[in-house]
């Protein structure tokens, strides 16, 4: 095995092959996930964090939460990314490989080395503010929505797959990108019509579905901008005005545990 491991000659430095022996005589790579699966699922009964959101403030809030102001400086990350991406590269309307040219401007170098890492911070962002509006959701409804989760996770998983664009052989992310656009679009019809904003949201949808064909087609700079401007607007269009206050404690006694999700 370990002469396989070092057909290559570029792995010769003495700690992979003290490693790789290792190893070779003692199978680790077989057997050594089960100790860690098995420590991994051993907690002190007297360990735990509850993690408490509410619509009313009460005794040991850390601060606020606010959903919608936490997905509109996601989209704002976003935008920034992909409006600077237009100003560092040159001849990004000449990209015939990707759907939403300016985004073709993070396979560039070196701007994509700055910019893919923070459309990747923007992502998990934008992420935990699909998560904490769902949270907030039930709480101001009672009960959970599901297609709201459904629609938001398929939201957050494409758009991360957005980030495969630096990759400079890649030519499917477009299906990426129109699946981000679409869930974006049912997120916000499903989330204004739980909060009598219906017509706002149709109006909003319809605009943005109105200047996206105009990029594909027309294919004119300003547009691009125009489309931006929209996604930094969404969370004027879904915000609601009840905050969130969280409040964390150490839980002491073991029958206190609760499963996440129950009420």
């Amino acid at each position: 095995k370990v002469d396989w491991y070092f057909k290559d000659d570029g792995l010769v430095s003495p700690v992979q092959l003290a490693v790789v022996w290792i190893d070779a005589r003692t199978g680790t790579s077989l057997w050594g996930w089960i100790p860690i699966m098995f420590y991994r699922v051993l907690f002190s009964t007297s360990t735990g964090v509850r993690v408490k959101l509410s619509l009313g403030r009460g005794d040991g809030d850390l601060g606020r939460v606010q959903p919608g102001l936490w997905m509109g400086r996601a989209w704002l990350c976003i935008a920034a990314i992909l409006g600077l991406g237009g100003i560092f590269t040159p001849m990004w309307l000449e990209d015939d490989t990707t759907l939403f040219r300016l985004a073709g401007a993070m396979r560039s170098k070196p701007f994509g080395y700055i910019a893919a890492p923070a459309f990747l911070a923007a992502v998990v962002f934008l992420a935990a503010s699909i998560a904490l509006t769902v949270v907030q959701q039930r709480l101001l409804d009672g009960k959970t929505s599901w297609p709201l989760v459904w629609v938001g996770m398929a939201w957050s998983f494409s758009t991360f797959g957005c980030l495969l664009i630096v990759l400079e052989e890649e030519r499917f992310t477009q299906y990426f990108f129109l699946a981000s656009c679409i869930s974006a679009a049912v997120w916000i019809l499903i989330l204004t019509s739980l909060r009598d904003r219906f017509q706002m949201g149709t109006a909003y949808v319809s605009v943005m579905v109105f200047v996206l064909l105009a990029v594909v087609y027309v294919k004119f700079w300003l547009l691009y901008y125009v489309y931006l401007a929209l996604l930094i607007s969404v969370r004027y269009v879904s915000v609601h005005e009840s905050e969130m206050f969280l409040c964390v404690s150490k839980i002491e006694d073991p029958n206190e545990y609760v499963p996440l999700g129950s009420k």
